[in-house]
């Protein structure tokens, strides 16, 4: 990174407030038109509908003033996630993880709703649901469609993370392209899951992240550090990236741009362990370690967690059964593997896990391969460092979803939170190889021609 990424931080700080800001705003506007004018206790989709043909207006017209080159392609992004929005709602094929928690968030989130029993929930997207419901009625298109809006504003923010790098065009338009027609990215947008707006949270924390390391700012730093809080209280695993940030934080100098251990290194690593203590007991962002914390035997409990087998058809690893903690960080390896790539080959049932395979763990396996196979070619010092502080946020994210995470079906859908912090690493690495082999053959041509 250089001068000219410090003035592009400058620039983007406009684009960036229209990125959230456009969100933002088409979804209270709309919720207030819906108060004003629509009955809540209608459930025809005449409202929904209204403020689908409203907002692909608005966000159509965004796109094409503020995204020239990648236009098509957005277009194309956009077009996908509301065909798969009208394909789910009024269920013209089946959708892969489309079916018990989303008509259970549905049906829960409605029942809150009506009886105003908002602290009633399975789940604190349930009480997101809730309260929209109870503001304009069970008006489930729309609750699907914010979805949408939150799938797109990922790609603005990977688009904007992207541009910030100064990367080649080349490698900008292969990496837009995989975050614009990712599998999971369109389905979770298209379907009625936190999945989508947990990936929105990430790629702001990620842009607001790359901000903060490249100018120094620490606002920037806890704005993404306030993000990631969100998404910590929609699911509690993403607690791994916070803590990748506080250990960032507290190992990376920007004066000298190196990531280096001294004195004040250790003693900020000894406040952020405490206040990463504090999040996790305080039990507000992350319920999930409930068993955990309030067990006698806290790694009893969670060895418990460890071996837990899942009845899920697509379960893996249920041989695996811990003793002592030793063993539990010796298969720890595996199961973060497991939890990265599986449905693995050799475990494939069927027909169904070889698709899943091919939409989404092929893809995770090239983002992954392409981030460390090509991370020897990059030169420049602080390139490299912001690499490897999102190794260090992505390897803690990884090991607690691994932990808790037993089927394949469920790995998808918790590893596509991260799909934005490997688009990054991966575009990083892939422009340092392109960079170091137009430099070799270069070098080669003056050769032969001396």
């Amino acid at each position: 990174m250089n001068y000219d990424q410090v003035i592009l931080a400058k620039n983007f700080q406009i684009s960036f407030n229209k990125n959230i800001m456009l969100i933002i705003l088409i979804t209270i506007l709309e919720l207030f038109l819906g108060f004003l004018l629509f009955d809540k206790n209608i459930t025809s989709e005449e409202y929904s509908i209204f403020c689908i043909i409203f907002s692909s207006i608005i966000v159509l017209y965004y796109v094409y003033n503020n995204f020239s080159k990648y236009q098509t392609i957005l277009f194309i992004a956009y077009g996908l996630r509301i065909f798969l929005l009208f394909v789910d709602y009024y269920n013209i094929f089946p959708i892969i993880h489309s079916g018990k928690d989303t008509e259970a968030f549905h049906r829960i989130a409605t029942h809150n709703a009506f009886l105003e029993e908002i602290d009633v929930k399975r789940t604190n997207y349930v009480t997101i649901l809730s309260y929209i419901y109870f503001v304009i009625g069970p008006q489930r298109l729309f609750a699907q469609y914010i979805n949408v809006l939150c799938g797109m504003g990922t790609i603005f923010f990977i688009i904007k993370s992207l541009e910030f790098l100064t990367l080649e065009n080349r490698t900008k338009t292969i990496f837009i392209v995989i975050a614009c027609i990712f599998p999971h990215f369109i389905i979770f947008s298209g379907i009625l899951l936190r999945e989508s707006i947990l990936i929105f949270a990430t790629s702001i924390s990620v842009y607001l992240f790359i901000k903060w390391f490249v100018k120094g700012n620490i606002i920037n730093l806890m704005l993404s550090c306030i993000v990631i809080l969100l998404a910590v209280w929609l699911h509690s695993g993403m607690v791994g990236l916070l803590l990748g940030y506080f250990i960032a934080y507290s190992l990376y100098d920007k004066r000298t741009q190196k990531i280096k251990i001294k004195f004040t290194s250790i003693m900020t690593i000894g406040i952020s362990c405490v206040l990463f203590y504090l999040i996790i007991y305080s039990g507000f962002f992350t319920d999930y370690f409930d068993g955990i914390i309030n067990s006698e035997d806290e790694v009893e409990a969670l060895m418990d967690i460890f071996n837990h087998e899942s009845k899920g058809e697509s379960r893996y690893l249920a041989w695996i059964n811990v003793d002592n903690p030793f063993q539990m960080v010796v298969f720890s390896p595996i199961r973060m593997l497991y939890f990265l790539f599986s449905p693995i080959p050799f475990d494939w049932r069927g027909l169904n896990d070889i698709i899943a395979f091919c939409l989404n763990s092929l893809l995770i396996l090239y983002l992954t391969w392409t981030s460390i196979a090509n991370f020897k070619y990059i030169n420049n010092t602080s390139d490299k460092n912001f690499v490897k502080i999102l190794y260090i946020a992505l390897f803690f994210t990884i090991l607690i979803h691994s932990y808790g995470t037993y089927t394949s079906g469920v790995a998808m859908r918790h590893r596509t939170k991260i799909v934005s912090l490997l688009i990054v690493t991966a575009a990083i690495s892939y422009n340092s190889k392109k960079q170091y082999n137009l430099s070799s053959s270069y070098n080669e041509k003056n050769i032969i021609n001396f």
